[in-house]
């Protein structure tokens, strides 16, 4: 991802509100999460505590804090796979209106998340976010990807 999206709204945002309170170590490992160079606009992506460790500063201190994120319903995490969810990035990444490109994007981010990696968090991300995922779950199963040629002819 080359940028992320930190709007001033965020500040009255109630979760946030509760991370701020938290401390800062956890504003610093809460922005890495929207922010690194692994992240994308879904907030579905690998990345490891080493990481987040090194990248931050927090050193040992990283897995606790984000513990005490997960506990906070910020963002779940799987060490045996190392996918992190960061729950609410969506919304603040995904351009709304979406137009057909943006769309598309999705649809093959999460394709890809389904057959090349071993993401336990897309069914929770599409129960979320539905308005995202509109027609997209038998298409999934049917491995069905978008092409410009579908694109182009005005098909899904």
């Amino acid at each position: 991802m080359n940028f992320a999206r930190l709007v001033p709204s965020l500040w009255k945002d109630p979760e946030f509100k509760e991370i701020v309170k938290m401390g800062p170590s956890h504003l610093v490992l809460a922005f890495y999460l929207r922010t690194n160079r692994f992240a994308n606009m879904l907030g579905l992506y690998e990345v490891s505590t080493y990481h987040m460790a090194k990248e931050t500063g927090l050193g040992e201190d990283a897995e606790k804090i984000l513990s005490e994120l997960i506990e906070a319903d910020y963002c779940r995490y799987d060490p045996e796979s190392e996918f992190v969810w960061v729950i609410g990035m969506a919304n603040m990444q995904v351009p709304k209106p979406l137009t057909w490109k943006q769309k598309k994007g999705i649809r093959n981010q999460l394709v890809r998340l389904i057959t090349e990696s071993d993401c336990p968090f897309v069914e929770l991300w599409q129960a979320k976010y539905k308005s995202l995922t509109l027609d997209m779950e038998q298409e999934i199963r049917d491995g069905i990807y978008c092409t410009d040629a579908n694109e182009k002819e005005g098909r899904r």
